[in-house]
């Protein structure tokens, strides 16, 4: 692996996109596969390509935040093993909220954060990689030097510290994170996040709402819900703002159609169903009668993809 071979991007969101636009900063030997936004991805898609084409590594994010889906993580790494790519995994968002198996999904590169999910200051990276690719990397010449992995794993073996002087309030605050975490346990600490996930999508519907429904693929960090018609989101989140209450604008596509209800971090029980009450209050004379029992909200787009080279 002394000269890196190609990289192949799969994306359908803007956070996996962004992961392409960082790639190309490293590297010019890189190709994109996009589906569109909200698309699930095309396993025989992104076989054809492997079966076409020779990767070194396929990079894909795990939640596509921008949408509130899961990507197929476990089957695009047994198809890119397959044939002989490595896997990298941006799992920022899902670390701490959603089930991830690294070693039984077999995933090579796991990135993560600080922040999110695992509750502590935002600040710190988080990168779990197999010892093999380390091997691997060993003959790389480095294009960074802050981030250069091989150094760095080198440094926490050797000396059990970092090259160079870390963010040591945000690393206590990581550590103390992770203890409590590890005290509480992570299936328990991943139901929470379920339980106020459901909560919020039954309490939608009942106030005449809807969201955006993956089915089986819907992510429990994040909840999307379609603007009601003639609210606009500045209106809503100027007035949810005023109650101490911060909900996100859709990226891309999305921007003014929905807003984002958040589900992660050091939430109370009395925090969600506050805020529930407020974009009730919010949203009232914009809705119709209270759809309890109507279906969820479906926004799948069509599964076409293009691949940029």
């Amino acid at each position: 692996m002394g000269t890196l071979g190609r990289t192949l991007v799969i994306s359908n969101g803007e956070f996996g996109e962004r992961l392409y636009d960082v790639t190309k900063l490293h590297t010019d030997k890189v190709d994109h596969l996009q589906f569109r936004w909200q698309a699930a991805i095309d396993l025989g898609r992104v076989e054809k390509l492997l079966s076409a084409r020779r990767y070194t590594l396929v990079a894909m994010v795990h939640h596509e935040t921008s949408t509130g889906m899961l990507n197929p993580v476990a089957e695009i790494t047994r198809l890119a093993h397959a044939y002989g790519a490595y896997v990298s995994v941006d799992a920022v968002s899902s670390i701490g909220a959603e089930l991830i198996q690294m070693q039984g999904w077999g995933v090579d590169i796991l990135v993560g954060a600080s922040g999110k999910a695992l509750s502590a200051m935002p600040g710190v990276g988080i990168v779990v990689v197999r010892e093999d690719v380390l091997t691997a990397l060993e003959s790389h010449v480095p294009r960074v030097h802050y981030l250069d992995l091989v150094r760095l794993f080198h440094f926490m073996n050797t000396y059990t510290q970092t090259p160079n002087t870390p963010a040591v309030p945000i690393f206590v605050s990581l550590h103390a994170a992770l203890k409590e975490l590890s005290e509480k346990g992570i299936i328990y600490a991943r139901r929470t996040i379920e339980y106020r996930a459901r909560l919020v999508r039954r309490e939608l519907l009942d106030m005449g709402l809807s969201y955006i429904d993956y089915g089986s693929i819907n992510s429990s960090v994040i909840t999307c819900v379609p603007l009601p018609p003639q609210l606009s989101f500045t209106v809503l989140s100027e007035r949810l703002k005023s109650k101490g209450i911060v909900v996100y604008n859709g990226k891309g596509i999305l921007k003014d159609k929905i807003f984002q209800i958040g589900h992660i971090g050091a939430l109370r029980p009395k925090d969600t169903r506050k805020a529930l009450r407020e974009i009730r209050q919010v949203t009232r004379k914009y809705v119709s009668q209270p759809q309890a029992n109507a279906p969820f909200s479906r926004h799948f787009a069509r599964s076409r993809s293009h691949v940029v080279s």
